[in-house]
């Protein structure tokens, strides 16, 4: 092989590298990351303390009357064996539980840092009044998306959030963003709405980058699910900075502390509309 071949195949290979990498910036985001700092100034979390200074107190919120949904994403063991994405179509199926993202440095598992995250948001919103309906409260479990989607049915829940990690193939990609259910579902509106709030008091709690909100009808908990229903993907860890961040249990605290505040938010304008 000449040198010009090895130059030429060097060139494809970074060419290549820095598409993917532009490829993880490209979903159909609708929410520009520059509302954050306006909708900051308009945040629930600084009307209800005061003082941006003051301490975080989930006290100063009242969510009673609300039953809210929390499911922290994976669990201990993958499970390979299918289930349907769609209620009224059989020949699309998915494994029942997929395995999650590692981190690329500190070797941490996507479920165990879901399941930090979930039971500090259930400890503040328990506070606040509400009434909490985990899918989990152990990562040795074996629940399918399906079934957990129905959990969230059978309790009638008003709405609920699944909490998990992301990761790519580009270690540069960082970032929050959330996912909501397709504008062709019954539910996509007030799921909307949700993951706005979400997402703006999420960046504003953990300074993460914004990424904005995707859609899709392929969730198969969207497809399943009766209620309001977002996923948030709190940073990757394929990125060794975020994957440092949500390893730690002071960042773990500030990502709870954010979706308590999104979800606050939220829970005012249902009161109010």
């Amino acid at each position: 092989m000449t040198a010009f071949v090895k130059k030429i195949i060097l060139t494809m290979t970074v060419f290549a590298a820095l598409l993917q990498c532009g490829a993880a910036f490209a979903a159909p985001y609708d929410f520009n990351p520059e509302d954050i700092l306006a909708k900051r100034a308009e945040s629930r979390f600084d009307q209800a303390m005061g003082d941006v200074n003051a301490e975080f107190d989930p006290y100063a919120y009242s969510m009673v009357g609300f039953t809210i949904g929390i499911d922290p994403g994976h669990q201990l063991t993958a499970d390979t064996a299918q289930e349907q994405v769609y209620p009224d179509n059989e020949k699309i199926t998915k494994d029942r539980m997929s395995p999650g993202a590692v981190g690329v440095r500190s070797g941490t598992e996507e479920y165990d840092i879901n399941l930090e995250v979930s039971l500090k948001l259930e400890s503040l919103l328990r506070a606040a009044g509400a009434e909490v309906i985990m899918t989990r409260s152990t990562n040795d479990v074996n629940i399918s998306n399906i079934e957990r989607a129905a959990m969230m049915n059978r309790e009638d829940v008003d709405f609920w959030v699944r909490i998990h990690c992301n990761s790519s193939r580009c270690q540069r990609t960082n970032g929050a963003l959330i996912i909501a259910p397709g504008s062709d579902m019954e539910i996509h509106d007030r799921s909307e709405a949700l993951g706005k709030q979400v997402l703006t008091e999420f960046c504003a709690a953990t300074g993460a980058a914004c990424k904005g909100v995707s859609y899709t009808s392929t969730q198969t908990g969207f497809n399943w699910s009766y209620s309001p229903v977002v996923t948030i993907e709190m940073g990757y860890l394929s990125n060794p900075n975020e994957d440092g961040l949500l390893s730690r249990d002071s960042y773990q605290s500030s990502c709870a502390e954010g979706i308590f505040c999104g979800i606050a938010a939220f829970c005012a304008e249902e009161s109010e509309g």
